[in-house]
Order: C-alpha cells, then structure tokens, then sequence
C-alpha cells in the first residue's frame, strides 16, 4: 500500500494534476485511509499537493463547493498535521473558516 500512495502523489504532482485534479483528491484521501505516509519525501510531496489544491483559485471552488471533495481534502489534510505538517494544518483551518 506504501508504493501505491508514493506513486499516487508523484502522478498527482505531475502529470495528473490537471487532467485528475477533483478525482485525484478523492482517490489520494482514500489511499490515505487504507494506508500511511511513512517517508519524509511523501509527507512533503503531500504538503505540496494540498498547498497546490489550496492555492489553486479554481480547483479550491471547486473543492469548497462538494461536499466529498471538501471532506477528502480535510482527511488529506489531517493525516499530514498527523505527521507534524505545519502547513497542512494552516491551510486546513483557512479552508475550514473560508466554507
């Protein structure tokens, strides 16, 4: 399940973020659930991630306006604040405060 999860943000950050964007954040939460970040390489392409979809004025509409998207993001976002991310948990309460 760790692979899958390291391969998932690669794809995610690079080829995929515009083409898998809203399903992306679905599908990585629920990676996320089954399994764990364990390497620092993937706690910080995840931050990237979720700073990427925050920053990203259309897709975090888009994400605000979903139920699902919003509750995948949140998920996302606490699992990387589980793993001491500073900047998940800033960008988790801005979006919280911002719905």
């Amino acid at each position: 399940m760790i692979a899958n999860i390291e391969n998932a943000i690669w794809l995610l950050l690079g080829s995929g973020f515009d083409k898998l964007m809203l399903e992306g954040i679905e599908w990585y939460s629920e990676l996320l659930k089954e399994g764990e970040i364990k390497d620092t390489t993937t706690i910080h392409l995840s931050e990237k991630f979720v700073i990427e979809v925050y920053y990203n004025k259309e897709i975090r509409e888009k994400v605000k306006a979903h139920m699902r998207l919003k509750s995948c993001f949140i998920s996302i976002s606490d699992k990387l604040i589980d793993k001491n991310s500073a900047a998940a948990y800033l960008i988790r309460e801005e979006f919280i405060s911002l719905s």
